[in-house]
């Protein structure tokens, strides 16, 4: 393990090393840091619009099946009406 201290040649003495700077340059951590933060916040709006997207199909689906079993249901009780009054 690397530390910054090391001891000197008499007892408590301790001196601390040069840390060397990075070899980015500031301004490229702070946009790499942007850039990601970008990157996660257009992959959150690409799911909540998929979600949106599936939820949308899903209630279109719910929609066109019901008037479809209204349609059906009324249908079905014309036809009986009028096997009701052929019999009659």
């Amino acid at each position: 393990m690397r530390t910054r201290e090391f001891t000197g040649p008499t007892p408590h003495s301790v001196a601390l090393m040069f840390r060397s700077n990075s070899n980015k340059p500031r301004e490229y951590v702070i946009q790499e840091r942007q850039r990601t933060a970008l990157q996660n916040q257009r992959q959150d709006a690409m799911n909540q619009k998929m979600t949106q997207l599936t939820f949308d199909l899903k209630n279109e689906w719910e929609k066109k099946t019901d008037n479809a079993i209204r349609r059906r249901n009324i249908q079905n009780r014309v036809n009986a009406k009028l096997f009701e009054h052929e019999l009659a």
